[in-house]
């Protein structure tokens, strides 16, 4: 569009068990396969005790399985002060891009930090929470 953006999407048939994207193309939808942003949070469903977490996302071209490795706990400065968080890094080889994501001990293993790696192994993006509100129910 003028802004250069493109959107991109993806639909998951269940029924069917084929992802359908944006492009016309599709696919074998994997059991248990997400949405980019919908995967960060379904994180804190998954047990994180092994060594790595196979995932099936979709970033509305294609999909992908990541695998993340659980590298240990680790304490990130937020502006809601230091949390400690539990850091997974995808594996991926030299030339690929990375992706580093924190989940926060104190709040439900959600979320708390996030940071895209380019191919050259620079910091292409990174997201700090500012605030998280929970409830008892």
């Amino acid at each position: 569009d003028e802004h250069g953006t493109q959107k991109f999407s993806s639909d998951f048939n269940w029924t069917t068990h084929r992802a359908t994207f944006s492009s016309g193309s599709n696919e074998v939808l994997p059991e248990g396969s997400q949405d980019f942003l919908s995967f960060l949070y379904q994180l804190s469903q998954t047990f994180l005790d092994k060594g790595a977490v196979p995932v099936e996302i979709s970033n509305g071209k294609k999909l992908e399985r990541y695998q993340l490795e659980v590298k240990g706990e680790e304490d990130i400065v937020t502006p809601m002060g230091t949390q400690p968080a539990i850091h997974l890094s995808k594996l991926h080889a030299p030339g690929e891009e990375g992706l580093d994501i924190w989940l926060a001990l104190q709040y439900r293993l959600l979320p708390i930090k996030f940071r895209q790696i380019d191919r050259t192994g620079k910091i292409a993006g990174e997201l700090v929470i500012k605030e998280i509100r929970v409830s008892d129910e």
